[in-house]
């Protein structure tokens, strides 16, 4: 939308046919109020219902069964900037499912993401660098024990008038818990962007 929220995602088949559509509500700018999916005959296939504390530092969103009971539910804490920082994914029990605590730079770009499994164990680690354009130059996954399993480095940026990246290239190269590297993948990425007069 105008507020450059996210409203609308269709996902496709490989046939190009629709396979699902999902539509976000906003209460104000970057605050969902609703999320509904559709299926592909377009019969809503589940809605998720946001709320907010008064200061908009924590979320709560989620997914009320058919009987009018609360499903599962995501818990999201926010930064005095407004970014993300603690997301939580609870049953319907109470029980925390899993957890995301993400960390920024001083340009409020994501550096570090933490994923945590139901036992509150790291499960994941993600590591994010910047060039000084702010675009990615490098991003690393790490698993529980702290080794390298997927090294991603992005080079020779092209981009439009506006600015934005069209052209990247992409190396990815993965390892072995022994540290040995095992496979490695070149890519080169395109991208489209269509603009739109306000």
């Amino acid at each position: 939308d105008r507020s450059g929220n996210f409203v609308e995602w269709r996902d496709f088949k490989p046939s190009g046919a629709l396979a699902e559509r999902r539509v976000v509500e906003f209460e104000i700018p970057g605050y969902m109020r609703k999320v509904t999916t559709y299926a592909e005959d377009g019969a809503v296939d589940s809605e998720m219902v946001g709320s907010y504390d008064p200061e908009r530092r924590t979320a709560d969103l989620t997914s009320p069964n058919n009987d009018g009971s609360i499903g599962r539910k995501t818990t999201t804490t926010f930064d005095a900037s407004g970014n993300p920082v603690d997301n939580l994914l609870i049953s319907p029990d109470g029980q925390i499912m899993s957890r995301i605590v993400v960390s920024y730079n001083s340009e409020q770009q994501q550096i570090k993401r933490t994923f945590y499994n139901e036992g509150n164990n790291i499960s994941l680690v993600e590591e994010f660098a910047y060039n000084t354009r702010g675009n990615l130059r490098h991003k690393r996954k790490l698993r529980s024990d702290g080794s390298v399993w997927l090294d991603i480095h992005y080079d020779e940026y092209e981009f439009d008038t506006n600015g934005n990246w069209i052209k990247r290239n992409q190396m990815s190269e993965f390892y072995g818990r022994d540290g040995d590297k095992f496979l490695e993948n070149k890519q080169v990425i395109y991208r489209k962007i269509t603009y739109y007069k306000q």
